[in-house]
């Protein structure tokens, strides 16, 4: 079943604001993707996030990871674990892709 999830997390200390989705496929594989204050990411002007930013602002980057249908990263060839800085033409490719993978055994 396909699906997504959009959290918030809390800002308990003060220094960290953060958003996330998640977008979960028939073949079991994920995408997620973050943004705010202490991630690979930037706000609509191009800048860091700050813990101050709105509730309703928007990202010109995000943090993304993808998963497979074990829930293990899958890892970007050229950083690991995540990926940074990524604009919003390059997360519809990886969502194509990760869309597009079987299921492992």
């Amino acid at each position: 079943m396909s699906s997504i999830h959009i959290n918030t997390w809390p800002n308990d200390c003060k220094q960290f604001k953060r958003r996330q989705f998640k977008i979960s496929f028939a073949n079991g594989w994920s995408v997620s993707a973050v943004y705010g204050t202490g991630l690979y990411s930037h706000d609509i002007t191009g800048s860091q996030f700050t813990a101050d930013f709105s509730d309703d602002c928007h990202a010109s980057s995000v943090e993304v990871a993808i998963f497979d249908n074990h829930h293990v990263f899958v890892p970007f060839e050229s950083s690991g674990d995540v990926k940074g800085w990524i604009n919003a033409d390059t997360l519809a490719d990886i969502i194509a892709w990760t869309k597009s993978q079987p299921r492992k055994p």
